[in-house]
Parts: structure tokens; sequence; C-alpha cells
């Protein structure tokens, strides 16, 4: 099985729209030219699973699970990291026109490449938080 999971809902990779929820999917269900378009896609994450996938895999450290629940979210350490660093680049007033962090700082804070996509995934996260 293949469990796959998108950083926000209805994002689209191998003709499927996807959820932060997850699905679970046949080994075969798709082809491996969509495996290898999903597998590259860092919006995406990708994880083959023997049981019966756990739809919640819960938020991480310091994240309030109940306001994020609340406001439908679901959270991976992988995203977690990426809130992380766009609270700490808003924080320090690293921000663009919109708002929005900078993906220089959030690249800074986090050591890694971040891209236009999983910084706007963030800031919507963040910006439901502060609306709640």
């Amino acid at each position: 099985m293949i469990l796959i999971r998108a950083m926000r809902d209805g994002f689209r990779r191998g003709g499927v729209a996807h959820t932060q929820k997850g699905k679970a999917y046949p080994d075969d269900f798709f082809s491996d030219e969509q495996m290898a378009q999903m597998a590259a896609e860092p919006m995406i994450v990708v994880e083959h699973i023997e049981a019966e996938p756990k739809t919640h895999p819960g938020p991480g450290e310091g994240m309030d699970e109940d306001k994020a629940a609340a406001k439908g979210i679901t959270l991976w350490p992988e995203f977690k990291k990426l809130i992380d660093a766009a609270k700490k680049a808003i924080e320090e007033g690293y921000v663009i026109g919109s708002g929005a962090p900078s993906i220089g700082a959030m690249e800074d804070i986090m050591g890694a490449n971040v891209t236009t996509a999983q910084r706007d995934a963030a800031w919507e996260v963040v910006k439901k938080e502060n609306n709640a």
C-alpha cells in the first residue's frame, strides 16, 4: 500500500487531487511515471505502508492540537518544520508585502531549500491559526 498526503487539500499530482489527511492506494494504482512525479514533488509525502494507515499522524511538538483540529489542519513533522520556520521569519520581521514570510528567511532558519508552494502552504496554516 502507498499512503499519499499533500501539504494542502486539493493539490494535484498523478491525476489525483490529494488531501492533508491522506489516502492509501494499492501498490499498482499509479504508473511508474506518476510515482516518480509524486516522489519528486515537495508538496506531496509518499509513504509505503503495510497496515491500515493512520489518517491523522498528529501535530508536532509545540503545535496546539485543538486549534489545528478545529481548523481542519492535519500536520506531520516535515510540514511542522515549515510552519515553525514561517512563524519565526514573521516574528523576526522577514516578510514580503502580503505579510507572508520571506522564503530566504525560512531557508536560513531551516537550513534547507523552501519552495514557493511550501512557503505558501505553511503561510496558510499560520494565517488560519492567527484567525482562530
